[in-house]
């Protein structure tokens, strides 16, 4: 009979002992390494065709059963959107042909970044059945729930170019830095769902704070209120790392161009973010189904 070590096996229940054809499963006691890390990162990269189709069904699952499908999803943005910009705009004393095309992408981008975010700390303990019976990379379950929200995104999108249309504002050169930036924040949002889904396993208490801290940060960053109305106090935002994130998309799509700051503290943040995800991920690799 094999011999597994580390690992006791309880019979509460008088069932039948392990005979030379049980199936056990083996403690890994070989500390972990970059390699390691990066090969889970490549093998789920390969199975992009399932991890596609795992991300479509969970988008139509979560339409399923509605008359309207996936037309309440865009219809329920447009309606928070119009909502928040017309009270704001009002409270302020803005002209709602501007704040509403600021309130639009900013929380059209905002929901992206807060939706990876949250359901990064939870996409281990939540895929921990098939964790634990098929054999599958980590990032595979990364890859899908970053997609997922990706097709998310393209919907409430379409409230925003709506909007702009209905504005009249067309499109202009300068919105073509909103792309790069884009990119980049979706790098960021990989890398910080990976870091987040690896404290979350080992912490639980982790998950609960991720979302607090999302829900209190949600009104400490201008989504739809802006930066500058806090004066003297505005440099405070300077501290606030998805505030930058949010403006070099946001800038450009309102004919602006974002502050070297802006682009520096979001590189920044997303080398730092991507360095902590792969070593925290080179030490859990083997350990993070054993967490769970």
């Amino acid at each position: 009979m094999r011999t597994v070590s580390h690992i006791t096996y309880d019979n509460p229940q008088g069932l039948s002992p392990m005979t030379e054809d049980t199936p056990v499963v083996i403690f890994n006691s070989e500390k972990a390494t970059f390699r390691d890390a990066f090969s889970d990162l490549k093998d789920g990269l390969v199975r992009s065709r399932l991890w596609t189709q795992f991300a479509v069904r969970d988008v139509r699952g979560r339409f399923s059963g509605a008359v309207l499908g996936s037309l309440w999803f865009i219809i329920m943005h447009s309606l928070i959107v119009l909502g928040l910009a017309v009270m704001y705009s009002k409270i302020l004393g803005a002209d709602i042909r501007v704040y509403l095309p600021y309130v639009a992408v900013g929380l059209t981008v905002w929901n992206i970044i807060s939706g990876v975010i949250t359901d990064g700390s939870g996409v281990f303990q939540g895929n921990a059945i098939y964790l634990k019976q098929v054999k599958l990379p980590y990032s595979f379950f990364l890859y899908r729930l970053n997609l997922k929200h990706l097709i998310l995104f393209v919907y409430q999108s379409t409230v925003v170019v709506v909007m702009y249309g209905f504005l009249k504002m067309w499109p202009e050169p300068l919105m073509l830095l909103a792309i790069p930036a884009f990119l980049l924040v979706l790098i960021f949002l990989f890398a910080a769902s990976l870091l987040a889904g690896i404290l979350a396993a080992r912490f639980r208490d982790f998950n609960g704070l991720i979302q607090s801290a999302l829900r209190f940060a949600f009104f400490m960053t201008p989504i739809f209120w802006d930066a500058r109305r806090l004066g003297d106090y505005a440099w405070l935002m300077n501290y606030n790392p998805f505030y930058h994130f949010l403006e070099i998309v946001r800038a450009p799509l309102l004919g602006e161009i974002p502050s070297t700051l802006n682009y520096s503290a979001a590189i920044i943040l997303t080398i730092l973010t991507i360095l902590a995800s792969i070593l925290a991920f080179r030490f859990s690799v083997k350990k993070i189904s054993y967490w769970i």
